[in-house]
C-alpha cells in the first residue's frame, strides 16, 4: 500500500512539474547603459513598408529633447533616463516598440524604478498592428487610436529617491498584436522625473494538455486512495 501511494505522489509530483507555465519570455531589459534616446520619430504601422519601421529604438517628444540619458549618476546608477523641466509645463512620452514574441497570451509583468517628485506620470503598454496603429510622442495617447491599451497605470509621487514599481496585467489575446511598445510619460515645470531598471516580460500560460494530464494524475491519484480505504 505504502509504495502504491508513494508510486501515485511521485506520478502526480511529476505531472504538477510538467504542466507549470513555460519559462518567461523576456520583452525588455534596460538600465539604459549606452542608450541613445531618438528624436523626431513615431511608429507607424498603417503605412510602414517595413517590419521594422522605427522598433527597437528609444524615441521621446520630437523637434526637442524632452527625454535624455542623464551620466552624472544622480542615483547610484550608472546612465539613467530623465524627464527634462519644461516651461511651460508639458507631458511627454517615451516609448519603445517591438515586434511581439509573446504570441500564446500569457501575463505581462512589468518592473522599474522611477523618481517622480512633482507633476504626473503614466506606464503603458500597448498592443499595435500593421496596417491598423502608429504612435506619436504627441500626447495624448487614445486607447484604440494610438493602439491597444494592455496596461495603463498612474504612477504615484516620489520623494526624491529611486521607488520601484510593479505591475502584472494578463492578457488572452496577447497574440492578436504584431507590435508591443512600453511608454512612459512624465511631465512638470519642477522637480525631478527619472526612470531606470525597467524589465517586462512575458509569462506563458500553461498548454491545456498539460492541464489535462495534471488533472488526470490527481484524479488517478484521487482514485487510489478511495480503492486502498474501501478494501482496507
Amino acid at each position: 500500500m505504502k509504495k502504491t501511494i508513494l508510486s501515485a505522489t511521485l506520478l502526480a509530483a511529476g505531472l504538477f512539474l510538467f504542466s507549470m507555465p513555460a519559462q518567461a519570455i523576456e520583452l525588455l531589459n534596460e538600465d539604459f547603459s549606452g542608450v541613445t534616446i531618438a528624436d523626431s520619430l513615431s511608429v507607424n504601422l498603417v503605412t510602414a513598408t517595413t517590419t521594422d519601421d522605427n522598433l527597437n529604438t528609444w524615441i521621446d517628444f520630437p523637434d526637442s529633447n524632452r527625454w535624455a540619458i542623464n551620466t552624472t549618476d544622480p542615483y547610484g546608477t550608472g546612465n539613467i533616463a530623465q524627464h527634462l523641466v519644461q516651461d511651460p509645463d508639458q507631458t511627454n512620452i517615451m516609448f519603445y516598440a517591438f515586434e511581439n514574441p509573446c504570441l500564446d497570451g500569457g501575463t505581462l509583468s512589468l518592473d522599474f524604478d522611477y523618481v517622480l517628485t512633482a507633476a504626473r506620470g503614466t506606464v503603458t503598454i500597448l498592443g499595435m498592428n500593421y496596417g491598423e496603429h502608429n504612435l506619436s510622442p504627441f500626447l495624448p495617447i487614445e486607447d484604440g487610436v494610438d493602439g491597444v491599451f494592455l496596461l495603463n497605470e498612474t504612477l504615484s509621487t516620489t520623494t526624491n529617491s529611486l521607488t520601484s514599481a510593479h505591475f502584472e496585467t494578463f492578457v488572452a489575446d496577447l497574440g492578436d498584436y504584431d507590435v508591443l511598445a512600453f511608454g512612459i510619460t512624465m511631465g512638470g515645470e519642477g522637480g525631478y522625473r527619472f526612470i531606470d531598471n525597467i524589465e517586462l516580460n512575458c509569462a506563458p500560460v500553461p498548454e491545456p494538455s498539460t492541464l489535462l494530464l495534471l488533472g488526470g494524475g490527481l484524479a488517478g491519484l484521487a482514485g487510489v486512495t478511495w480503492r486502498r480505504r474501501k478494501n482496507g
